[in-house]
Order: C-alpha cells, then sequence, then structure tokens
C-alpha cells in the first residue's frame, strides 16, 4: 500500500548551521550551490541572488530568483512575494526576524512536515480574485484529505491570498504570514487550481523526483529546462505517481517534453478533476485529520474508526453535488429502516456533527438524524431540511459520546411523501 508519495515540499535547501552569540544562525554553507536553482529562463525577467530565511526559521539561505510582474519566483513556479522585499545580505534576513523590522521573513519548507502545523488543518482563503472553478477545487481537496478544511479570511494572521496572476503566469509562495498564489484567468480549470493549491500546502512537481528517470524519458527541456530537472535534496517517499495532481503533462509548454517508458504521453494534472490514490495518501499524511468522515461508500472509509450500514430497501443516487462517490436515497415512510453512520472514539468526548446532502425539490423538509453513544443511549435527534443548504457540510449540533462505536442514524420516519438522503456525515 502507498502511504505518501513524493513529498517535496516548496524547495528543499539543506543546510549546516551554527549560533552565533546572540543566538541567530549564521549563513548556510550551501549558498552558492543553491543559486541556480531559482534561475529559470533569463528571458522572462531579470535574475537576481539574495537571502531568506531557511525552513527552521533562523538559518539566513543564499537564493536565485527571477522578477517577473515584481515577484521573485523561484524554480519557475514558487512565488517568494514581492522582489524589493528579499535581502540582499544575510545579514538583512536576519534583521527582519526581529521585532521592529518591516521585513519579512520568508521561508523555505523542505522536511515533509505539514507547513500549517500551528493552524491545525485550518487554512483561511482571501480572495483578491476569485476564478469560477475555485471552491470547487477546495472542496475537493476537504473531500479527499478531511484534516484540511479551507474557511473565507476574516483577519487570520496565517492564510492565503489568490491574486490575479496576469494571463497565464500561476506563482504561489509564502512571507509573513500570507501565502500568495497566483491564478491566471477567472476560467482557470478545477484541477490547475488544485495544482496550485498544492504548492501552497508545501508539495513541489513529481516530475522533479530524483528517481523520475525510472519512470519518465525526457525528450527536450525547453524552453524551462529547470521545470523538468531532478531536485534530490527535497523528500520523496512512495512510489512515482505518474498520475500525480502535481505531474506535468507531456506537453506543457507547447511541445513534447517527455514520455513514460513505454513511448506514450502522460496527461498529469491535465486529465485530473480529483487527487490521485497517491496524493490523497500523501497529503493525509501531512494532515491528519483529527476530524472522522463516515461515508455511505465504505471503500471511502478508515474502517479502523468509521463505518456505514443501510439496507437493501435504500437506492443508490448520483446526482452532482454528492460528498465521496454517491449517496443512498429510500422514501419517507413509518418504518424503522436507518442509514447508519458509526464512528470509533477511543475516549468520551464531545463531538459536533455535520452533516452532507445532495438537496432536491422532493427531499425531506424534516429529515431526522438521531444521536447515540456507544451504549445505544439516544442522545437526541435533529430535523433537517434537505431542500436546501447542498453539497456542502451542515452542523447538526454538538453531543457528549462515549468511548467506543458511537452511531448517527438517518431515519425515514417523518412526513411521507418524499427522500431521505444518505451521503455523509462528519464528526469533528
Amino acid at each position: 500500500m502507498r502511504i505518501l508519495r513524493a513529498v517535496t515540499a516548496l524547495a528543499m535547501l539543506a543546510t549546516i548551521a551554527a549560533c552565533n552569540d546572540d543566538g541567530v544562525v549564521a549563513p548556510s554553507a550551501a549558498g552558492d550551490a543553491a543559486v541556480d536553482r531559482g534561475i529559470v529562463d533569463p528571458a522572462k525577467g531579470p535574475v537576481r541572488t539574495g537571502w531568506i530565511i531557511g525552513e527552521d526559521g533562523r538559518t539566513p539561505v543564499k537564493i536565485g530568483y527571477q522578477v517577473v510582474n515584481g515577484h521573485a519566483i523561484y524554480d519557475g513556479d514558487v512565488g517568494l512575494g514581492p522582489a524589493d522585499r528579499i535581502a540582499a545580505t544575510a545579514e538583512e534576513a536576519v534583521r527582519g526576524m526581529r521585532p521592529g523590522n518591516t521585513r519579512p521573513t520568508f521561508s523555505l519548507h523542505y522536511s515533509g512536515a505539514s507547513i500549517w502545523s500551528d493552524t491545525k488543518g485550518v487554512i483561511a482563503v482571501r480572495e483578491v480574485f476569485s476564478p469560477t472553478n475555485l471552491w470547487s477545487a477546495l472542496t475537493q481537496i476537504e473531500k479527499q484529505v478531511p484534516g484540511i478544511d479551507f474557511v473565507p479570511y476574516n483577519g487570520q494572521y496565517r492564510h492565503i491570498v489568490v491574486y490575479y496572476g496576469n494571463g497565464s503566469n500561476y506563482y504561489n509562495g509564502c512571507y509573513n504570514g500570507a501565502c500568495e498564489i497566483y491564478i491566471g484567468s477567472a476560467s482557470a480549470s478545477k484541477q490547475l487550481i488544485m495544482h496550485e493549491f498544492g504548492h501552497g500546502l508545501g508539495y513541489q512537481h513529481e516530475q522533479k523526483r530524483c528517481d523520475r528517470d525510472s519512470y519518465i524519458k525526457m525528450i527536450d527541456a525547453n524552453p524551462y529546462p529547470d521545470q523538468f530537472s531532478t531536485a534530490c535534496e527535497w523528500v520523496q517517499m512512495g512510489g512515482y505517481d505518474l498520475t500525480s495532481i502535481m505531474h506535468y503533462n507531456s506537453r506543457e509548454f507547447g511541445r513534447l517534453h517527455f514520455t513514460d517508458w513505454n513511448g506514450y504521453e502522460v496527461c498529469g494534472y491535465w486529465c485530473r478533476s480529483d487527487l490521485s490514490a497517491g496524493d490523497a495518501a500523501a497529503w493525509r499524511k501531512l494532515y491528519p485529520a483529527s476530524t472522522i468522515i463516515v461515508d455511505s461508500n465504505n471503500a471511502n472509509n478508515d474502517g479502523t474508526v468509521a463505518k456505514y450500514e443501510v439496507s437493501a430497501n435504500w437506492s443508490i443516487g448520483s446526482s452532482s453535488g454528492y460528498y465521496g462517490t454517491g449517496y443512498n436515497y429510500a422514501s419517507t415512510q413509518a418504518i424503522s429502516d436507518p442509514a447508519t453512520f458509526w464512528f470509533y472514539l477511543p475516549a468520551a468526548a464531545t463531538r459536533t456533527i455535520d452533516a452532507w446532502w445532495v438537496a432536491g425539490s422532493n427531499r425531506s423538509t424534516t429529515t431526522p438524524y438521531i444521536a447515540f453513544n456507544a451504549s445505544g443511549t439516544k442522545l437526541g435527534t435533529v430535523y433537517a431540511n434537505q431542500q436546501t443548504n447542498g453539497s456542502k457540510w451542515n452542523a447538526l449540533g454538538s453531543y457528549s459520546f462515549s468511548a467506543g462505536w458511537n452511531k448517527i442514524q438517518l431515519s425515514r420516519w417523518t412526513t411521507e411523501g418524499y427522500v431521505v438522503i444518505a451521503d455523509a456525515i462528519r464528526v469533528r
């Protein structure tokens, strides 16, 4: 089983450092070796060198970058914010770390740890630019990686800002509390937005893995050779994934760059509308869920903490907007035939229950959700209107559950003449 595919978080610059008397780490000796990594195509903008603070938050690291539309771009599409804020010396980079200085502290993340661990996977998104498919892309990531929860920006220090990328420029990167993602079109595809947010979550391009030459044959790396260079200094786990949302298409820049080892072109993220199985496993590893999702398809559930039961009297539905891979539905009538969402808690805890359904005019406006603890004690009932608020999480309430297998039952026993939808619940 693949546990974690390439985890190549933004950019890895290995450093060997020592503290001086005031606790500031001395500049990295790897500086000059790393400089050329940032140069993609000199024709795109002036090439410069500068200093940023490395992943440890203390060590100045020398980098090469290009100035494109006023922003410092590293490795082709990893943005480091406004170019005029890149430090010219290691000393300037260090001064920017200290209170009272306005120069931002930049960080390159490379260790394979979540770069959003301080937010516990809750990531605020500020929309300066709002592509049509933005929230569709983010919802897809949330579906496959329950440990990630994108929320609208409301003043959070740590957040992602979405900007217009001036045509076809798609850049990303972090400085201070804000991580910038540049999207080049209001009609940008769902998969392209997911790809860019993959960078924002800490991942680099799959085709830059050190072992890629065992899986693809390079033909023509021009016009941007650095986009197709390998980067063995980055952390990689699990097998190479030709279907990754982070893998380039064979014709990314309008010419045939590579094929697989059988001579076939690789579609990469162009052909995805979701994360690959390898992507999902990797992202879940870095963003473990503090929540439990119970889907109406047990193939999507972690059987150690989530399971679903329903009788053969329930039909399978596939109208758009469902969670996971579909849902069940049944007519309302005075009958004891619930859909049951089970979840395991190792210890007693108060948890909030959310429900997901596909809305429709034939849905019940009084769909009963009944909460039980592991002893079978009924904790409460909520009646949900499934004609509205579909295709999103809706809070049902908070309950004090006991250790063991608790459950939420969706009952058919309500006003007749409608259907009820059993799609998914979230325990948080």
